[in-house]
């Protein structure tokens, strides 16, 4: 599966396209807080496949994201591992919200509010204030 997936990627972009300039900033603080992560690392490929496909077609179906999707998670199927790989790139990836959100959830989430979800520095020093997470 490892070796598919590396294959699937050799043409795919480097890293996925960012939303905006802050969220390329601020995805950083995510990356700092969890680097060695398997489900940000299945969150980024699974992008840079959807891109790839993306720049193929012209547009994704629902098919085509769960190919992705299967192909990139190397993690394991569980609802955690999902939900927290989509909610990464509903935040942070520039097609997220578009093709990973569901009609309800864009009754609950309105794409001008996700700025508000980005990891921000002053964010970052607060859970490490608070001990969540370690600090520097």
């Amino acid at each position: 599966m490892e070796r598919k997936l590396r294959e699937a990627l050799l043409d795919a972009p480097d890293m996925f396209s960012f939303r905006d300039e802050d969220a390329l900033i601020y995805f950083q603080n995510v990356r700092r807080l969890n680097p060695e992560s398997p489900v940000l690392r299945f969150a980024i490929n699974w992008a840079r496949l959807m891109e790839k496909e993306l720049k193929k077609r012209g547009e994704l179906d629902k098919e085509t994201i769960e190919q992705c999707e299967k192909l990139a998670n190397t993690v394991g199927n569980s609802g955690f591992t999902l939900g927290w790989a989509t909610t990464v790139l509903i935040v942070y990836w520039e097609y997220g919200y578009k093709y990973l959100t569901s009609d309800r959830d864009r009754e609950k989430l309105k794409e001008k509010d996700i700025p508000s979800l980005y990891m921000t520095d002053e964010k970052l020093r607060d859970l490490q204030k608070n001990k969540a997470i370690p600090g520097p």
